[in-house]
């Protein structure tokens, strides 16, 4: 589906090129690879987010930019003989390999283990090379890539730190959290912190001014509605992130409505400002009761004049309009989210 393969292409040069992923034959693999096939029902739309997602058997699959980092440490060739070990829809205990098949000239393995097992060091070919995350989960798992020189001899480089779900076997983490009983020192799983689980999903951003900034947030483009929210209210950069999101909505995909928390009554004046509208009734200045700091302040000004530049370049009948979703009462308190809509 073209909708996927645009999808494929921003998740390839967004995600992945920008962030330092450079063998081309990866970034054409993962721009090919239709991701949303392996996914449960109902996650196809998250499907080039840049985050793990749920799949068959009550487990993950990883984050793309992390699938491309290890495949390009595995400096993997067209004949190459390769083993996966993680896969979380496969049987069998991944940390003793698939000796019957080996020798493999490259082994992936997408799950965490306390050390890098004998096992698949073993099934390694000469010049083979393994890609692991290998660490405790009290801190973050170090990816290595431990490369057999002789038969005897490793080379071992470390590419970062990474945070997976634990490699469960023999050589591994046992299923109740400590070491299996083929390694000595004593460990224990934690579960991911909302810190972790955060540092994972965030994407750097450039400066708001920036025309690449809106451009990351084209992946919106074919929705109805957009929510757009903010962790704390009265912040300067929320404001100017969402305002600089809204723009890009409006001028590159056709959204033609803004729907605010604030004061219907408020709201209207504003729209009939940026639609360029009379208004025959007594004049009130809006905003005059709470929340006046969240919408009265330089930035929605800012914003809300764009908006009239904008309306002004188009026909009267496809005018971009503000419009508040509340009828404030004299305590009411208003959580200041506003939303971004196609009309249809």
């Amino acid at each position: 589906m073209t909708e996927y393969a645009d999808l494929r292409d921003r998740m390839v040069d967004v995600q992945l090129a920008r962030r330092g992923i450079r063998d081309s034959r990866v970034l054409d693999a993962m721009r090919r690879v239709p991701r949303e096939r392996f996914l449960e029902a109902g996650f196809e739309e998250f499907a080039y987010e840049d985050g793990a997602l749920p799949i068959a058997s009550g487990q993950t699959i990883s984050q793309p930019y992390i699938v491309a980092a290890m495949t390009e440490a595995a400096e993997l060739k067209p004949a190459d003989k390769v083993l996966e070990v993680g896969t979380g829809s496969g049987t069998g205990d991944g940390t003793r390999g698939l000796p019957d098949e080996a020798p493999f000239d490259a082994i992936l393995v997408t799950a965490g283990g306390p050390s890098v097992p004998d096992a698949l060091k073993r099934q390694l070919a000469v010049a083979g090379r393994l890609v692991i995350p290998v660490g405790t989960f009290e801190d973050k798992q170090s990816l290595l890539r431990i490369t057999r020189r002789t038969a005897t001899e490793y080379d071992e480089e470390t590419f970062g730190a990474v945070r997976f779900v634990p490699l469960i076997g023999e050589q591994g983490w046992a299923e109740n959290g400590t070491r299996s009983a083929s390694n000595h020192a004593a460990g224990h799983v934690r579960a991911q912190s909302v810190t972790d689980m955060i540092r994972a999903a965030i994407e750097p951003l450039p400066a708001f001014e920036d025309p690449a900034f809106g451009t990351l947030f084209d992946r919106l483009g074919r929705s109805r509605v957009v929510l757009l929210g903010e962790a704390s209210h009265g912040t300067s950069e929320f404001y100017q992130a969402r305002a600089a999101i809204t723009r890009r909505l409006i001028e590159k995909h056709g959204f033609t409505i803004v729907a605010v928390e604030a004061d219907w009554p408020d709201a209207a004046a504003i729209d009939r400002y940026v639609r360029g509208r009379d208004h025959a009734g007594p004049q009130q200045t809006p905003f005059e009761r709470f929340p006046i700091w969240m919408w009265r302040n330089t930035d929605v000004a800012a914003f809300v004049d764009w908006m009239r530049s904008h309306n002004e370049q188009k026909l009267p009948s496809d005018p971009a309009g503000f419009f508040g979703l509340d009828i404030l009462q004299h305590a009411r308190l208003d959580r200041g989210c506003s939303r971004v809509s196609r009309q249809r």
